[in-house]
């Protein structure tokens, strides 16, 4: 780069006669030249054209490489003439393009570009830019659309999205995304994106969106847990167990609230609040006071099963009362625990 801008002000050139590079070597030394790298990339951008600049800072918004997808929707959300001013950047050198990405050649570049807007301009950008796109991502299957929409609207400001419309719908592209995310067993990301969902909730969300915030904060504790974070997971289900509306809403935070219990070997404490919540399922476990007793219980078990077929198991049909399913989810977490202390159920 700090060839090229010699070149440019003819202070370094190819004499085409004599076959040779020439140089003005007092000018050149009398240059201010800063130290930092992205100084020097900064003074450089700033010598170009501002609609070729203002592409750079809008580019820079996306990180090291952006797909020509992005562009396109930006462009006609937008109403910006991008890819020509990128372009001539290219022809700067100060960004590499391929078929499918424009991509920074250097890191400092990119930086150099980002730092030329306010930390409180680039928030505006960033939600700017991010409502265009998930607008288009909301319309398709794309999504590394709806990825990047959602990263750059958290990347902005929540307190400039003060409608209640806007903020749902920011929540709600979270909670997509975090569910992708989980669905790829990204846990980490998948955190990131519910808790930046719930921060777009408004206040009194559990009253004016309730079904919205509580899959969110389900959605989080199970992320929680997944990574290990007990304080997350903790603060996430005491809200729900605060605000859910009847025990079923709660069932979710309760099973991963066991489950963290018996990986931190509280075992009789698990199994205690275990057997609670299958009891208030309706699910009551007997006590039993030997061995030989759990023994009778399993021939029992036996004899009324000796009759079905493997064809007849493989044909019931698939349980659908979500309050079964999670006693059963309950009954399977608490098989190990109940095998490694002395209780009586």
């Amino acid at each position: 780069r700090l060839m090229v801008s010699l070149s440019r002000d003819v202070l370094l050139r190819f004499n085409l006669s004599r076959r040779r590079w020439e140089w003005d070597e007092e000018k050149i030394q009398s240059m201010k030249i800063p130290d930092d790298v992205a100084d020097f990339l900064t003074n450089s951008i700033g010598r170009l054209p501002p609609d070729v600049q203002a592409a750079l800072s809008t580019l820079s918004c996306f990180g090291a490489s952006t797909h020509m997808t992005v562009i396109q929707v930006l462009e006609a959300g937008l109403d910006l003439r991008l890819k020509d001013s990128l372009e001539v950047s290219v022809t700067e050198g100060l960004l590499e393009k391929t078929d499918e990405t424009f991509q920074f050649s250097h890191d400092r570049v990119q930086e150099a570009a980002y730092n030329m807007l306010n930390s409180q301009d680039r928030r505006a950008e960033h939600t700017r830019y991010g409502f265009a796109l998930c607008i288009h991502a909301m319309n398709g299957c794309n999504d590394s659309m709806l990825f990047t929409a959602v990263d750059q609207i958290n990347r902005g400001d929540p307190t400039v999205i003060l409608d209640h419309e806007h903020s749902s719908l920011v929540a709600r592209l979270n909670l997509q995304a975090g569910k992708k995310a989980m669905g790829m067993s990204d846990y980490v990301s998948a955190l990131s994106l519910f808790e930046h969902g719930i921060s777009f909730l408004q206040e009194c969300h559990w009253q004016q969106n309730y079904d919205l915030s509580l899959e969110l904060f389900n959605c989080s504790t199970k992320s929680a847990y997944a990574v290990g974070d007990q304080d997350k997971l903790k603060l996430r289900s005491d809200e729900v167990l605060a605000f859910g509306r009847c025990f079923e809403d709660k069932l979710i935070v309760l099973y991963y609230f066991v489950s963290a219990l018996c990986d931190a070997c509280l075992l009789n404490e698990a199994i205690a609040k275990a057997i609670w919540v299958l009891s208030m399922l309706g699910e009551n476990l007997h006590q039993t006071s030997s061995r030989d007793e759990t023994l009778i219980l399993v021939e029992e078990t036996k004899k009324m099963l000796i009759e079905v077929s493997d064809d007849d198991l493989l044909n019931y049909n698939l349980m659908t009362d979500s309050s079964k399913i999670m006693a059963m989810k309950f009954l399977s977490r608490l098989e190990v625990p109940l095998g490694m202390t002395n209780s009586d159920f």
